[in-house]
């Protein structure tokens, strides 16, 4: 009985019925990770760094966390507080909690929009934040030339366009390449595609690079140095670029001169 008269006098305090029995309550609440924080970035892939752990600062009624993404299509919706997003593609993640009172209808919501979803056949309502979640990539992937190659050859100082693409194995869509020195120094960057043409001669190595979250390095940092504020992954493997220029040399008469008379006829 007490149990009964709880619920009515919850229901009579935040909840707003409609002539159908759906309505949205009012309450004040708000999501956060353990660690009390409103983003988070993690490596996807496997292990714990893929996984996050979420709280509320609501107590004493049954709440359901919700997982969309960047856009507020919803995922899934469980009412254990983790995630793990080992088996998710890397992008933007939103994390909410639900309070809900009456039937959980946590299968018909999946695949709707966080802000037109009825979570409930009784009352609900949702989080006044959310926790942002942006996935790096911790997949293995490597570069190459168009041709299947890791080493090319380029003739610079020749006035001719010497562009050459590279290509990634990698599906992350945040992918840059890094060309540097034999050391490691950040030279240049490129979303694929770089004329060599005009640069002094010498060898160059080409990195790839998939991230999430912002690109923090600068030119002249040295590779291994922290590249982006979210995660990120190297190539497994680096493009090598020679670059030559040709000498056409001198010529000259066989006494060291220039200019030779000649006798016609």
């Amino acid at each position: 009985m007490r149990k009964h008269v709880f619920v009515m006098l919850t229901t009579a305090l935040f909840c707003g019925l409609t002539q159908w029995g759906f309505s949205r309550c009012d309450l004040d609440f708000t999501i956060m990770t353990v660690n009390n924080d409103s983003t988070v970035a993690i490596c996807g892939g496997s292990g714990p760094l893929g996984k996050v752990v979420v709280k509320t600062d609501l107590r004493g009624f049954p709440q359901v966390f919700v997982l969309t993404d960047g856009n507020g299509t919803i995922l899934e919706a469980k009412h254990q507080p983790k995630f793990n997003f080992n088996n998710l593609p890397p992008g933007d993640y939103r994390i909410y909690a639900v309070f809900y009172i009456g039937a959980l209808l946590s299968e018909e919501v999946l695949g709707e929009n966080i802000d037109s979803a009825q979570f409930a056949k009784y009352c609900f309502d949702v989080s006044d934040n959310y926790v942002g979640v942006s996935s790096g990539s911790g997949e293995v992937h490597s570069v190459f030339f168009e041709n299947g190659a890791e080493e090319a050859t380029t003739c610079t100082g020749d006035g001719e366009p010497d562009e050459i693409p590279f290509f990634t194995t990698s599906t992350n869509s945040n992918y840059i390449y890094l060309i540097t020195d034999l050391d490691g120094t950040i030279l240049a960057e490129s979303d694929g595609l770089f004329d060599f043409e005009g640069v002094p001669e010498g060898t160059c190595l080409i990195y790839g690079v998939s991230y999430s979250g912002n690109l923090v390095y600068e030119i002249g940092d040295n590779i291994n140095d922290q590249l982006a504020d979210g995660c990120y992954s190297l190539s497994e493997n680096e493009l090598t670029i020679v670059r030559t220029s040709v000498d056409g040399g001198e010529v000259v008469a066989s006494d060291s001169s220039d200019c030779v008379s000649v006798c016609v006829g």
